[in-house]
Formats: structure tokens, C-alpha cells, sequence
């Protein structure tokens, strides 16, 4: 259900769904590292930078999948570089440009920044 709210574009409402999924009904490791990867995403679409970062780093050390960890370090190095925290940006930018090459325009934006 959180994914649809997601994939409509209802982020406040997957948000929700996900935050309550981690409260009643913790699930293994795996759905709960789904769910923090997928909510911290949510967050970064509705441009709350801070509250994204909070819940990815929380989920940083322990996402397991290949794939969800992807998401999670693409994730962190935009909302970094939208709260224009460009240091911070940079080292999950560079990591992501390897499975996400258009994410380069935003590592040179980043660089670029730090230059001035």
C-alpha cells in the first residue's frame, strides 16, 4: 500500500502508511529497512531535506539489499545537495553516478559550488 501512495505521488500519505507499518508491525529486518529506505524517498519528494536524511542515515547501517541500498545512497546524495550541504553530498553522489550516470549533472553542480 505505501508503495501505491508512492507511485501516485501521494508521498505525505506513503509517509504515513510506512511510519505506521514500523510502529504495529515491525516485520523482519528486510521490511523494515524497506520501509525506511521508502519513506526517506517520500521525504526527499516533498523536499523535507532534514527529516529524509534523519530516517536514511538510520537505515544506512543496516540495508542489506543491493538494490534498496542504491536507493538509499542516490537518496542521500540528493537530499544533501538540495539542502545544498555539498560536502556532504559529494561522497553519495560519486558512489551513485556509478549505477545512476544522470545523477552527474548534480555531482558537477556540487563541485561547482564548493569552488566558489
Amino acid at each position: 500500500m505505501g508503495y501505491g501512495y508512492y507511485y501516485q505521488k501521494e508521498y505525505r500519505k506513503a509517509i504515513e502508511f510506512w511510519g505506521k507499518y514500523l510502529s504495529f508491525w515491525p516485520g523482519s529486518a528486510e521490511q523494515n529497512e524497506i520501509a525506511l529506505v521508502c519513506a526517506g524517498r517520500a521525504f526527499v519528494e516533498l523536499g523535507m531535506y532534514d527529516q529524509a536524511i534523519q530516517i536514511l542515515k538510520q537505515a544506512e547501517n543496516t540495508v542489506r539489499s543491493e538494490n534498496y541500498r542504491k536507493f538509499l545512497i542516490t537518496n542521500l546524495g540528493i537530499a544533501y545537495a538540495r539542502k545544498k550541504v555539498y560536502r556532504q553530498a559529494i561522497p553519495y553522489l560519486e558512489k551513485a553516478v556509478q549505477f545512476s550516470p544522470e545523477l552527474q549533472g548534480l555531482l558537477s553542480e556540487c563541485y561547482k559550488k564548493l569552488q566558489k
